[in-house]
């Protein structure tokens, strides 16, 4: 069924993989952004990690942190993937697509080395992965003139036109684990499972449509 979704919807949407047009001049940026209350273990040197991609909103431009992240002229959609334990980012990554559809794995263990980066130290995990509850694959099936996006998540059809987003928690209480969606007691169910100290993870994903590739900043810290 997912794949009979995507093969419909990826043929209705621009660009198709077969007919993708090179050098256009503008991308949609797509925000993935993952959260979990449980399970650091160790603390990246100087707290957050840097971001991938920084996002000027006023300006609608953006400076990746490295060349690998810059949209070049056959880049559609630019996704940012960030991931935080306990309010400290410890991942971040950008992935320049050029065709559909397009999967992101979502959950991968993050490590580090252990004596810091670029020694032979063996790696270190950097937070407890069983704590992570809303992994899997986010397929993008694709986009359309107007920066909608398609996407498919744990065989959910997700559709978010520019300026909208889509979000769903997990909780894990005790041995079983529940599903919290927004709306009228997004916050309270939220707020208790915090206050019981139930592990927590949330997974938001936000259209901020199209951007133009001119006024993508220089890479660099």
């Amino acid at each position: 069924m997912v794949s009979a979704v995507l093969a419909s919807a990826a043929a209705a949407l621009w660009p198709a993989v077969s007919g993708a047009v090179s050098g256009c001049p503008e991308y949609v940026l797509v925000v993935v952004e993952e959260a979990n209350t449980k399970g650091l273990n160790v603390l990246p040197l100087g707290g957050d990690c840097p971001r991938s991609v920084e996002i000027d909103e006023a300006r609608r431009s953006v400076k990746p942190l490295a060349p690998e992240y810059v949209p070049d002229r056959r880049t559609r959609c630019l996704l940012v993937y960030d991931v935080e334990f306990c309010g400290v980012r410890v991942f971040s990554d950008a992935h320049k697509i050029r065709s559909f559809p397009y999967r992101v794995e979502l959950g991968r263990p993050i490590t580090v080395s252990a004596g810091g980066e670029g020694s032979d130290a063996g790696r270190v995990a950097v937070a407890d992965n069983t704590m992570r509850l809303c992994g899997g694959t986010l397929t993008l099936v694709g986009v359309d003139r107007g920066g909608e996006v398609r996407l498919v998540f744990e065989g959910e059809e997700i559709v978010l036109d520019p300026g909208r987003g889509w979000a769903k928690a997990r909780v894990r209480d005790g041995s079983s684990v529940s599903e919290i969606r927004p709306g009228p007691e997004w916050q309270v169910r939220l707020g208790s499972a915090l206050d019981r100290g139930c592990p927590v993870s949330k997974l938001t994903v936000f259209n901020h449509g199209s951007w133009r590739k001119e006024r993508v900043a220089p890479c660099g810290p």
